[in-house]
């Protein structure tokens, strides 16, 4: 009686032990036992693992049928056992191998369920793991110094991982220093243990002296969700203050002048002849680099020469080529000066110089003829310019229909153009022909300087006036004004030497 109340009292302390009753009244014991309750691996690195047995043991003095195994919790837990059901023989064990390889760092846990035949025979294991966490290594950046205005530098901020599973890092900044920033990351980097990546950081110095900066990273990887370290690096002027002063002279203009040779031009001949004997005498005087080329004849090359201020006998030479031989074209000059441009490249070469402008002259009594029309000649001829906007079209043509058949044609290109128109029909001809000389007199609005200014420190001062309108020609290392100055003006241009 006594043996039977400690069976009893063992069974109601204890959900592994089952009092059953064996045919002819005797009791039996039917329990499970599984050892131990709470599983611990400890921690591991990525690609380590741990592994322990679960003892399922059979108390009891009949079998014990172990039906099944459950799993429930982080995939780092696999078990390896017998094929289940399994039946376990009174004072035997079923041995469960538990496995623990953690994929992802920190706490990794999960339940091990024994079911079993036994009355109340559900027994759960805990099992505890964990996986090494990342260590994020950032070291300390120095860029040194640079120029000012000389672009950018990047250096490479390496951050390491001393820990046992990959870091990810899914963003980064710099804080306290606009000069730096974080250059082109494909987001998010992973950092395997032991390994490294190289963090680029783009110093662009806009100020003398230090740009001291804290790059941070994030990651959910680590107990703090931001990680940074320092970026030093300094800014210096590349060289001392530098001005530049300019007198401003008028342009050395290129001069295409077409002429109608057609009969109709002969009663006119005389008249246009003198006027342009006294435009050619002012000419050097108000561009002293011209270049004037004569157009008359089929072949579109220049008759006589390309004239200069230094060519011999200047006035009558212009005069003698404007009365050169005829072409097709003499009433459709935007044609025959297209191909005079063309002829640039063979028969009229060294006459397109870059960077000046064009100054096209038509001389006719009669409308512009050509069969493309005024405005796709104008486009081409365009093309042929480093700036398309150096094109002026101007004409001595009869812009009122009084001695002839109009001008249209060449008054809607003068007018796109800017360009200058003289009435033919006029009595004052000579007076109206210097008006011609208007575009000539427009003054240089380009000024290279001899050193690339550092960024932020250029000023621009005309007749003593500082003025804004301006724009910077990086291709031609020269300040751009808005508006050319008069021709005498100074300019005068004061910065800071890049010294790239």
């Amino acid at each position: 009686m006594r043996a039977l109340l400690a069976v009893l009292a063992l069974a109601a302390c204890s959900s592994e032990v089952s009092i059953g009753e064996r045919a002819g009244g005797r009791e039996e014991l039917h329990a499970v036992e599984v050892f131990p309750r709470v599983l611990d691996l400890g921690e591991r690195d990525k690609g380590a693992t741990a592994s322990a047995t679960v003892k399922v043991k059979n108390p009891g003095d009949v079998d014990l049928v172990v039906r099944k195994l459950v799993l429930d919790g982080s995939a780092a837990w696999a078990l390896d056992h017998p094929r289940l059901p399994h039946t376990v023989r009174p004072g035997g064990a079923l041995d469960v191998r538990v496995t623990f390889a953690p994929e992802a760092p920190y706490k990794r846990t999960a339940s091990l369920t024994v079911k079993t035949d036994a009355p109340d025979g559900r027994v759960a294991v805990d099992l505890l793991g964990r996986g090494t966490p990342p260590i994020a290594e950032l070291q300390a950046l120095e860029l040194g110094e640079h120029a000012i205005g000389c672009g950018e530098t990047t250096g490479q901020l390496v951050v390491s991982n001393a820990g046992g599973h990959d870091l990810k890092l899914y963003e980064g900044r710099v804080a306290g220093e606009p000069q730096l920033s974080i250059g082109a990351v494909s987001w998010p980097l992973t950092v395997v243990p032991d390994g490294e990546v190289a963090l680029p950081v783009v110093y662009t110095p806009t100020a003398a002296g230090a740009a001291i900066g804290l790059v941070e990273l994030r990651s959910n990887d680590l107990p703090e969700e931001w990680v940074g370290a320092e970026v030093v690096a300094s800014g210096r002027w590349a060289a001392p203050y530098v001005v530049e002063d300019f007198e401003v002279r008028s342009r050395a203009v290129d001069i295409l002048l077409a002429v109608d040779r057609s009969a109709s031009m002969n009663d006119n001949n005389a008249e246009i002849h003198e006027a342009f004997i006294g435009l050619i005498d002012a000419l050097p005087l108000l561009s002293p680099e011209f270049q004037l080329g004569v157009v008359t004849g089929i072949s579109a090359c220049f008759n006589d020469t390309l004239f200069t201020p230094d060519t011999e006998d200047l006035a009558p030479r212009i005069i003698d080529a404007m009365q050169g031989p005829g072409s097709p074209l003499t009433e459709a000059l935007l044609g025959l000066a297209r191909d005079a441009i063309v002829a640039t490249e063979s028969c009229n070469a060294g006459f397109l110089r870059p960077g000046h402008p064009l100054q096209l002259v038509v001389v006719s009594d009669e409308p512009e003829q050509s069969s493309d029309g005024w405005e796709p000649l104008v486009e081409e001829i365009r093309t042929w310019l480093a700036d398309p906007d150096d094109l002026h079209v101007s004409g001595v043509v009869d812009a009122e229909a009084r001695c002839g058949d109009g001008a249209s044609g060449y008054l809607e290109a003068a007018e796109a153009t800017d360009g200058v128109i003289a009435d033919l029909c006029t009595d004052d001809l000579p007076e109206t022909v210097l008006d011609l000389l208007v575009p000539v007199q427009t003054g240089v609005d380009l000024f290279p300087l001899a050193e690339v200014p550092a960024q932020g420190t250029l000023s621009v001062f005309v007749d003593g006036l500082r003025t804004d309108a301006w724009t910077w020609d990086a291709g031609r290392s020269a300040v751009r004004l808005d508006d050319a100055p008069e021709p005498g003006s100074t300019v005068r241009i004061e910065y800071r030497g890049g010294g790239c």
